[in-house]
């Protein structure tokens, strides 16, 4: 490449010089990569800046060296070309999050404020509004928060009894366990639907425990359903089954008794019967059987 713009500058410089019969002055060019540093150096004769200038950029676009910023020291005679480094267009895609409005109330017996504060999350929310009202030299309040209004509350008054609720999340992709202390079942419930909400789980089935203070959380209501359908079918296949069971033992015949409670076919009997009639033909004969018919 340097054999090849020496080359070009001697082929440059040689037209020149049989087109002028005269040069008054050497004018040079420093070529720069983009680390300052110089690359190549040309050199050239001309009687004006303007007409070396005009030379030493028709070199570089004839080299197809690129674009350069050019400088000109008049003392030196020097021309210096820095290329230009193109700037990688970088677009920044900014996402802004989604704020809502949130509001404080502070009713004491001797203040009375209403702020409102825009934020991502209820929880930044309050964290904003404990250090306003902390700035405002408010202490040892006692805070309440509606879900309806996106309010908090603030005030001296005794707080009510809290409890604490539990929730059980448990879907396919989901198992979560969470706590929260409040007054009452129907603030519990509040904030574990705005916490489940937050967490985008989607519609759920829900179900209390009364006795353990516990929300459980499953999969939708139409997969419940569905499971609760194939359990009844079930069920009822059971109790067919069972009734057909029952009619068949009441249907089937009794049993045989056991032939050892009845004496074999031996004939003995009849046998009997005409010993017995001889016996007696033998007794009327003697007179006995009369006699016992006469005492009678």
């Amino acid at each position: 490449m340097k054999k090849l713009l020496l080359a070009s500058v001697a082929a440059l410089s040689m037209t020149a010089a049989m087109t002028q019969t005269a040069f008054a002055e050497t004018f040079s060019l420093d070529i720069q990569n983009d680390k300052g540093e110089v690359v190549h150096s040309v050199f050239h004769e001309a009687e004006e800046a303007s007409n070396a200038e005009r030379f030493f950029k028709n070199f570089v676009n004839e080299q197809e060296l690129g674009n350069f910023d050019w400088a000109f020291n008049a003392e030196s005679g020097k021309f210096v070309a820095t290329p230009i480094v193109e700037e990688e267009s970088t677009t920044t895609t900014i996402v802004e999050e989604k704020l809502y409005t949130y509001k404080l109330v502070v009713k004491t017996a001797d203040t009375n404020i209403t702020s409102e504060y825009d934020a991502k999350s209820m929880q930044a929310a309050e964290q904003y509004f404990y250090n306003y009202v902390e700035g405002q030299g408010l202490k040892g309040l006692n805070w309440s928060y509606d879900f309806d209004t996106m309010t908090f509350m603030a005030t001296d008054e005794e707080p009510a009894e809290l409890f604490t609720y539990k929730l059980v999340v448990k879907t396919a992709d989901t198992n979560i366990t969470s706590e929260y202390d409040a007054a009452n079942k129907e603030a519990a419930e509040e904030y574990f639907h705005a916490y489940v909400a937050r967490n985008g789980l989607g519609e759920l089935n829900w179900t209390y425990d009364a006795e353990t203070k516990t929300f459980m959380v499953t999969d939708s209501v139409e997969t419940t359903k569905e499971e609760t359908t194939t359990t009844k079918e079930e069920t009822t296949k059971e109790e067919t089954t069972k009734e057909e069971t029952t009619t068949t033992k009441e249907n089937k015949p009794a049993d045989k008794k056991d032939s050892k409670d009845e004496l074999p076919q031996t004939g003995d009997s009849s046998a009997f019967a005409i010993y017995g009639a001889a016996a007696l033909s033998v007794l009327a004969g003697l007179g006995l059987v009369a006699k016992k018919r006469e005492e009678a």
